[in-house]
């Protein structure tokens, strides 16, 4: 292109602005035209529409009078075309042309030459300085540039030409090895600024020619570079040339090494037994190839036979060996031949041994079993396996009272037909009828032995007893007797009883030889005796009132039975009740007493066993009773007579009729006369007609019946009033209609309706109920269409319809009118309208429901049902917000076919790339603008680098981006998308400060970034090797340190900072910066707390494991927290216990701290009392002080109610008075003052140092006495208060109390017993059931719930509380858990057994069923292999094998796998072995136990002292674990301790650990209250490697913190400890204001 194109052509115009060329009286041809052409061409050749406020110097003399085609137009063209020469709009200046001058003649063209001295060379350029008149637009400006570019062309042309092609030179040679690459640049400088460089790839490679030379072949080779890829050449192999050489090799030695065929197969011989063959391999080497064959060598046995007269076979062999195999004789095992002759040896040897055992028989089955030989007779090997012969022979022996049988086991070869079967039923038979007779002998009649005793009333019962024997499993014998059992016994009477000396028998036989002892009569007498002495005396008669005349038996004497029953049962299985039956006399002894005015009888009552010798009145004795019946008869009587004349003609009403209770009295002296009766009350009406109600009518009350009277029921005239209503309106309203409708039908069915009228008539509410027929009646007629129909009425008749057709209708009748309905109103109503929603777009499925449409016509309902397609609907679906989408659910008939679909998931993909497009995308563009000051530095080209990435910087390949992948994850719509760019990553510089360095990561490669040029390597790597020196030394690696063994990464905060500093290299102070990092490392101890160091290293921490911060911080708070808790104890244990004095306070109080930052708050109820004891010489000096402790007291007594400024108070606390409150006890009675045995006081003292020993009764003290008479005088007193009992009665609880004080100085008050107080009697306990339940209840772990449960034992005990005549019973119920096992989970190869063998210790071999975590080297051992060459290894008790896991806190080995059969809600225990092998490692350690994210540790194994050796097997227990699921993860993983150490050589960091024998033991289901010790660090949930205690911590819940907050100062890296204190008592509460106690900042 021309330079300076537009207002820029040098030497054109002499520099002139103006862009106009002159005008030239011809079109020129090479114009170039103007870059921005006139919009609008112009008619007229008028150059300048505008003045131009820059005129040119020279005036065109010459105007061209035909617009030029290629003359470039103004730079500012006019908008619109000009019609005219000169549209100007504005007035411009006249300019008059100047004359022309006349021309100078002068010399065109002058030569010139000129010299560039360059660097390299002079170069001479020959130029001529020329005039003309026009400017030269023919000439082109002279290009420096390119004219030392062909320069340099020409230059590199002779570079190539060194470097000729090599295919012609080397025709027929072949390349060695790869071709090699080698990047050379040329480069060359002609001015200051024009230099020029190339590179180009040359390629290097090494050309050979090869030679035969007999055995081998020579090659000749020559490094050759070409300039071009050479493809002409192959390459160099000589193995196929050395093949063929070997191969004849091998032929030669196979002719040396057969065998020839001909003169065996002449001699007949023949191949006898295992040909067998071995590889012998050959081998060779050409040069640098070695060849190696392998061929079989077959070896033979070649033998010839011959048989004897007696059919052996004899051998004569010799053996060959050959590289061929020799088809040309037969294979005749040797074996085969052997065994033909050991089959005759076997058959005249092994017969059945007949003559041997004559006599005997073959007992069971003979077997046929497979006996194998590995030697014949001559100890030759056949390996024969025939047939044997195994058998039984027994014989029986028959003695006095036994039989036997000797039995021997024989084989044979042969079947031994000589013996027959043995009878082995009829033997067993008569063993077993020997067998029943030693056994009756077992059970013999005691007839001597007894004599004079008697069988009981039981009789003699039989018991049916069987005894079975069984003999070789087939011959069964059974025998069943009855045997008897029966009671026999020898009487002795007494007066009141029988006694009885009684023995149980059990025999064989029946006993004949007893007597049957009558018992009854005996004890009959003894009862005879007891209703003569006992019983009649109750009822004995007593002649007080009789034989006196003014006495007498009143209405008779009444004579009852009674019978009186006794029972006698008797220990002897018998019981007898005897009856007695008595006729018994009751009567009244009476009296007249006629000292009154009218006399009165006096009698008394009495019951006796004899009949009464009085005088007997069997009549009563009436006075008043005749006057008071005349008083009835003669005055109440006519009152309520009937009637009958007066109201003659009338009748009575029934339903008035009823019956009235009246009594009628009248006193005669001291006795009143009763009388009481039913009159009859009713109504005496006039007889109604058939349209009246009853008139006329008066109610009346008679003595008598109302007989005279018809009757008249009232209801059966209003029922024929009320069938008379509904005749006359009820049914005339419910007619059939059948004249109405004489031609039509019934269609459909008559359905019954049910209705009810209800009337009241007189006094009754009358109802009638009826079934109406209720029915539509249809005609058939046509439309004008053609269309039939019908025309029904719905009808309610009172009787059946029978005047009416019955015809059956189909729905024919309305399908064409639904039909019609259907295409016209239901599909238009429920059709997708395209002009409403024809540009929406369907979002997401199209589901289908069903839909029906109903209508009914008449008395039939039609029925369409249609597919409807249900969807979503949008108008827009917006990519950027999804949320603006304006969508709407739609159900149509048809499917939307006509609209757009898109998927939920297409729309939200593209939404997630619109997001990815232009959000995340460009964050990764090229930060040219925003680092125009930074430089590519790059990395070592350790790796193979993309295409464009590499540069050569200072003759060092280096990588100046790196290849990566960027990936953005999304989720729109419940979809997940993931999106992954190729991206470039690179390290840039700030220019000023190369130390400013930072990473980023683009899209695109990063171009615009200037490539940094390092110094040398030398220099660089040696102020790096002093820099890093320096602060290594300075700041020293904790991995490196010995003492931080065992520590552990508090989170991942690792603070980095930069540090520099001046290295002295070469004589020179050089700058060196780097990144050194601060972090917080800690070892928990024993006791819980953590050793921390905030360490400063010069490199990351990468050694250390991560412990989790927020466990960290909850454990230190938690040490912090036990710590406050041991600066409030429980009183201290003391000879003399102390006791509480007084009322318990609460002290609530509140410990913050901070951790990094982090704050943890616990607030605990602290316990505030004053504790007493008695000291001094005799313990009766008080003292007593303030004491705040964390836990309750519950270990002291608590002596609320103490007063110590009594006398004795020291006294009065031994006895325990001060537990009761003097509120709510007293005393209950008076206090007596005795005299008490000294050995019975000293009873009660025991029983006050009996901690909550109280007595209830005197009688409870149990004391031995003495012969010593001495006593002591006590107070005696009980102390009660009351209670409400279950039943809401008021009961006293009391409790007897001994006092060597008077006791009225305490304050109970005295409460005095009623008159006769009745002594309460308690009782022995006595047990009404005990019942087995099961207790069910739900218990939480880490928030999921568990329904468990318990079996529990309930007993209830009852016991009788008498007070006077007050009988109640007392009862308690007592739970308790019944002892439970369950079965322990056994972890699938818990043995770590293998089916693989173990020779080595380093094996790799992992258990079966076990997965090695990470992949990681997991070996397992067996006792009997060394340990690098140290034979320590011992069995566990498991035995077998056992697995081998080691780390040291970084390389962590872990096994894994899922462990079945655990229960929801059960605790469990893991039990293993586990020893440590000191040897490979040197540190102490433990597992860790992981069943899913419980997690527990072992206990810690220390190094044994001997070096190398292993550690003794402990069998641990660790837990506790919860059951969360059936089947759950285990991984085991070992745990490197804290220390290291060996006493040779440099200590490896690594513990080495053995475990055997897993299982989980069973504990049963959680207890209500939680599972115990689960507040272990390591099971809340976050995983710790590192060394722990395996005390159980306590676990600090937060409780309620003081409101009102205290702000402190919490800068990072400081603790702030804030502690709060609330104090709460009965009596008053603490101010607030007091309760900050402490507030303290500090490192």
């Amino acid at each position: 292109g021309h330079e300076g194109g537009h207002g820029g052509h040098e030497g054109g115009h002499g520099g002139s602005p103006h862009p106009h060329p002159a005008p030239h009286p011809h079109p020129h041809p090479h114009v170039e035209p103007h870059p921005h052409p006139h919009p609008h061409p112009h008619p007229h050749p008028h150059p300048h529409p505008h003045p131009h406020p820059h005129p040119h110097p020279h005036p065109h003399p010459h105007p061209h009078p035909h617009p030029h085609p290629h003359v470039e137009p103004h730079p500012h063209p006019h908008p619109h075309p000009h019609p005219h020469p000169h549209p100007h709009p504005h007035p411009q200046p006249h300019f008059k042309p100047k004359p022309i001058p006349k021309p100078i003649k002068i010399k065109r063209c002058t030569p010139k030459t000129i010299k560039y001295i360059t660097p390299t060379q002079t170069l001479l350029l020959k130029c001529q300085r020329c005039y003309s008149w026009t400017p030269p637009s023919c000439l082109h400006k002279a290009d420096e540039k390119l004219m030392f570019r062909k320069a340099w062309e020409k230059y590199y042309t002779t570079i190539k030409s060194k470097y000729p092609d090599v295919c012609a030179k080397y025709k027929g040679w072949r390349v060695k090895g790869s071709i090699g690459r080698v990047d050379k640049c040329w480069k060359k400088k002609y001015s200051v600024l024009h230099s020029f460089n190339r590179c180009h790839t040359l390629y290097k490679l090494s050309l050979c020619k090869s030679k035969d030379a007999g055995d081998t072949i020579k090659t000749t080779c020559k490094d050759v570079i070409s300039w071009n890829k050479p493809t002409c050449f192959k390459k160099l192999n000589l193995q196929p040339e050395f093949k063929k050489k070997f191969d004849i090799f091998i032929s030669i030695y196979i002719k040396k090494h057969s065998v020839a065929c001909a003169p065996l197969k002449k001699s007949h011989a023949t191949i006898n037994g295992r040909v067998s063959n071995t590889q012998h391999c050959l081998s060779k080497t050409y040069g640098h190839y070695t060849f190696k064959k392998c061929m079989p060598v077959y070896h033979y046995n070649i033998c010839h036979t011959s048989k004897n007269k007696k059919g052996v076979i004899i051998i004569k062999c010799s053996k060959i060996s050959t590289v061929t195999q020799l088809t040309c004789i037969t294979k005749t095992p040797l074996k085969n031949i052997y065994i033909h002759n050991f089959i005759i040896y076997l058959t005249s040897t092994h017969t059945a041994p007949c003559h041997k055992y004559h006599g005997y028989g073959l007992k069971g089955k003979v077997k046929l079993y497979k006996h194998c030989w590995k030697h014949d007779q001559l100890g030759n090997v056949i390996n024969y396996c025939g047939r044997m012969y195994r058998y039984r022979l027994c014989k029986s022996h028959s003695g006095k009272g036994s039989i036997s049988m000797s039995c021997v086991e024989a084989t044979s070869f042969t079947l031994p037909k000589c013996f027959k079967k043995a009878d082995m039923s009829g033997y067993y038979k008569e063993k077993f009828e020997i067998l029943i007779g030693k056994i009756s002998k077992k059970y013999p009649t005691p007839c001597k032995k007894y004599h004079g005793y008697g069988v009981t009333a039981g009789g003699v019962k039989s018991s049916r007893k069987c005894w079975t024997r069984t003999y070789e499993k087939k011959y069964t014998f059974k025998r069943c007797h009855n045997l008897s059992v029966y009671t026999i016994c020898s009487p002795h009477r007494h007066t009141s009883t029988v006694t009885y000396t009684c023995r149980r028998i059990t025999s064989w036989d029946r006993p004949t030889c007893f007597h049957h002892l009558d018992t009854r009569s005996l004890w009959k007498v003894i009862f005879e005796y007891w209703i003569r002495t006992s019983v009649a005396s109750k009822y004995k008669y007593r002649s007080r009132y009789c034989p006196s005349a003014s006495y007498y038996v009143y209405l008779g004497v009444h004579k009852h039975k009674k019978c009186f029953h006794k029972k006698y049962a008797i220990k002897q299985d018998a019981t007898y009740t005897f009856e007695h039956c008595q006729v018994l006399s009751s009567y009244k002894i009476c009296r007249t007493d006629k000292s009154r005015a009218i006399p009165r009888i006096r009698c008394q009552s009495y019951t006796t066993w004899t009949p009464p010798k009085c005088k007997v009145v069997t009549k009563e004795l009436t006075f008043w009773e005749e006057k008071f019946k005349w008083y009835i008869n003669h005055v109440i009587k006519p009152k309520y007579r009937l009637q009958c004349k007066k109201y003659k003609g009338r009748v009575v009403v029934v339903e008035s009729q009823s019956r009235i209770k009246k009594c009628f009295t009248k006193r005669y002296g001291k006795k009143t006369g009763k009388l009481c009766t039913n009159l009859y009350r009713y109504n005496l009406c006039k007889k109604p007609t058939t349209n009246q109600m009853p008139i006329g009518c008066v109610k009346r009350v008679t003595w008598a019946a109302p007989a005279c009277f018809p009757h008249f029921k009232l209801i059966n005239h209003w029922k024929m009033l009320f069938i008379i209503y509904l005749s006359k309106h009820v049914v005339p309203k419910y007619p059939a209609q059948c004249e109405r409708y004489k031609k039509y039908f019934i269609y459909g069915k008559i359905r019954k309706v049910r209705k009810c009228w209800i009337r009241r008539i007189g006094t009754a509410n009358l109802k009638k109920c009826h079934n109406l027929h209720k029915f539509s009646v249809c005609k058939i007629f046509s439309k004008k269409n053609g269309v039939k129909a019908l025309r029904c009425h719905d009808v309610v008749s009172w009787k059946f319809p029978n005047c009416y057709r019955r015809v059956r209708v189909r729905l024919t009748f309305w399908k064409s009118k639904w039909e019609v309905y259907i295409r016209t109103v239901i599909i238009p109503a429920n059709k997708l309208s395209y002009t409403k929603y024809g540009s929406w777009i369907v979002f997401g499925d199209v589901s289908t429901r069903e839909k029906c449409f109903r209508k009914k016509y008449g008395a039939v309902t039609a029925k369409t049902c249609h597919i409807m397609h249900v969807y979503i609907i949008c108008q827009h679906l917006s990519l950027s917000n999804p949320g603006s989408n304006k969508c709407t659910h739609l159900e149509t008939w048809d499917y939307p076919t006509h609209l757009k679909h898109i998927s939920r998931q297409t729309y939200f993909m593209q939404v997630f790339a619109h997001h990815v497009k232009y959000h995340d995308l460009p964050t990764l563009k090229v930060p040219c603008s925003k680092r125009k000051k930074y430089v590519r530095v790059g990395y070592k080209n350790t790796m193979k680098c993309c295409a464009h990435c590499c540069h050569v910087v200072n003759g060092n390949d280096r990588v100046m981006a790196k290849q990566s992948t960027k990936c953005f994850d999304g989720k729109y719509g419940g979809y997940t998308f993931n999106y992954c760019a190729k991206t470039y990553k690179s390290k840039i510089c700030l220019k000023s400060d190369m130390h400013h360095c930072q990473e980023i990561e683009t899209i695109h490669l990063p171009t615009c970034f200037q490539d940094y040029k390092p110094v040398s390597d030398d220099v660089t790597t040696e102020i790096t090797e002093s820099g890093k020196a320096y602060f290594k030394k300075k700041y020293p690696d904790a991995c490196d340190l010995t003492e931080y063994y065992g520590y552990s990464l508090i989170g991942n905060h690792v603070k980095s900072r930069k540090v520099c500093t001046y290295v002295t290299v070469n004589g020179k102070k050089r700058h060196y910066c780097q990144y050194i990092y601060t972090y917080k490392i800690c070892k928990q101890s024993v006791a819980g707390g953590f050793n921390c160091n905030t360490l400063t290293s010069y490199v990351a921490p990468q050694c250390f494991y991560i412990l989790d911060e927020r466990y960290y911080h909850r454990e230190a708070f938690r040490y912090y927290i036990t710590t406050i808790e041991g600066h409030y104890p429980l009183p201290p244990h003391h000879p003399h216990h102390w006791f509480v004095s007084g009322p318990i306070s609460h002290v609530s109080k509140c410990w913050e701290k901070t951790y990094d930052g982090h704050n943890q708050k616990y607030c605990q109820k602290l316990y505030s009392y004053k504790i007493c004891r008695f000291g001094g010489a005799n313990h009766h000096h008080r003292i007593c002080k303030s004491w705040v402790s964390w836990d309750y007291p519950a270990g002291l007594e608590h002596n609320r109610y103490l007063v110590l400024s009594l006398p004795h108070a020291w006294y009065f606390y031994e006895t325990g008075m001060f537990r009761y409150n003097p509120k709510t006890w007293f005393i209950y009675g008076a206090i007596h003052k005795n005299k008490m045995d000294i050995n019975e006081y000293h009873a009660w003292v025991r029983s006050w140092k009996d901690e909550w020993s109280y007595v209830t009764r005197k009688s409870n003290i149990k004391y031995h006495a003495s012969d010593s008479e001495e006593s002591v005088m006590v107070y005696e007193f009980q102390i009660c208060r009351k209670f409400i009992d279950e039943k809401g009665a008021t009961s006293l609880y009391c409790r007897h109390k001994v006092s060597r004080y008077p006791v009225e100085a305490l304050g109970f008050k005295i409460v005095s017993r009623p008159a006769k107080t009745p002594a309460t009697v308690y009782g022995k306990w006595k047990i009404k059931y005990t019942k087995y339940t099961k207790h069910c209840y739900k218990v939480y772990f880490h928030d999921t719930k568990f329904n468990v449960c318990h079996r529990f034992r309930s007993t209830r005990k009852c016991r009788r509380v008498t007070m006077g005549l007050n009988v109640r019973a007392q009862c308690l119920t007592v739970a308790k858990r019944l002892h439970q096992s369950f079965p322990d989970v056994k972890v699938p190869n818990g043995g770590f057994t293998t089916s693989k063998p173990i020779t080595t210790d380093h094996n790799g071999i992992v258990p079966t069923g076990w997965v090695s975590v990470g992949h990681l080297r997991v070996d397992t051992l067996r006792p009997g292999i060394t340990l690098q060459g140290v034979d320590m290894l011992r069995a566990s008790r498991s035995g077998g094998s056992f697995v081998r896991l080691n780390a040291n806190n970084i390389i962590i080995k872990q096994l894994r796998r899922k462990v079945p059969g655990f229960q929801l809600g059960h605790l469990y225990v893991a039990v293993f072995e586990q020893a440590l092998l000191y040897k490979w490692g040197h540190c102490d350690g433990n597992f860790r136990i992981q069943l899913g994210h419980q997690i527990q540790f072992s206990p810690m194994i220390p190094l044994p002292k001997k070096f190398p050796s292993m550690s003794p097997w402990q069998r641990v227990t660790v837990g506790y674990f919860v059951g969360t699921a059936s089947t759950m993860d285990l991984t085991i993983a070992p745990v490197r301790g804290h220390h290291c150490f060996v006493p040779e050589g440099d200590t490896r960091t690594f513990t080495d650990l053995v475990l055997d024998g897993i299982m989980f033991r069973d504990l049963g289901p959680l207890p209500e209250g939680g599972a115990p010790g689960l507040q272990q660090p390591a099971v809340m949930g976050h995983g710790y490697t590192g060394y722990t205690t395996r005390v159980i911590q306590k676990k600090y819940p937060v409780h309620h913190v003081v409101e009102e907050h205290v702000s402190g100062g919490s800068a990072s890296g400081y603790h702030t400890h804030i502690v709060y204190e609330r104090v709460v008592s009965h009596e008053a509460a603490v101010p607030l204001g007091a309760g900050i106690v402490e507030i303290k900042n500090g490192k």
